[in-house]
């Protein structure tokens, strides 16, 4: 889809360009024009022209609108998954841990450890 989209718009350039050249620019006759109150003279040719520029600006400003919203869903879902993550950490690390010294003091635990190694050598 998108190879069609840029297919199409180099099409589109291409109509335009074609257009400009064979009413030439620049020796076109101007013809006047109401434009927000005020009264414009250009040629056919410049006013193609500005049309065609404006659309492309408004292509490009939607294309990085799309990009800046794209990314700002990526970032989120990755900071929500990475939130859970730390939320099932934090929830690991507050459950109390499993009694494996026989419930003597932890110091009582590493003399008999140290004993143990001992006595295997």
């Amino acid at each position: 889809m998108g190879v069609l989209l840029i297919v199409l718009g180099l099409a589109c350039a291409g109509l335009v360009s074609d257009f400009l050249v064979e009413n030439h620019l620049t020796t076109a006759s101007t013809e006047p024009f109401g434009l927000m109150g005020g009264i414009v003279h250009l040629s056919v040719p410049a006013v193609a022209l500005i049309a065609f520029g404006l659309g492309v600006f408004t292509m490009l400003l939607l294309i990085a609108g799309s990009r800046l919203g794209r990314r700002r869903r990526l970032v989120r879902r990755d900071l929500k998954r990475r939130v859970s993550y730390l939320e099932s950490e934090n929830a690991m690390l507050r459950e109390e841990p499993p009694d494996t010294t026989g419930g003597m003091t932890p110091g009582a635990w590493v003399a008999e450890q140290v004993k143990a190694a001992r006595v295997e050598r």
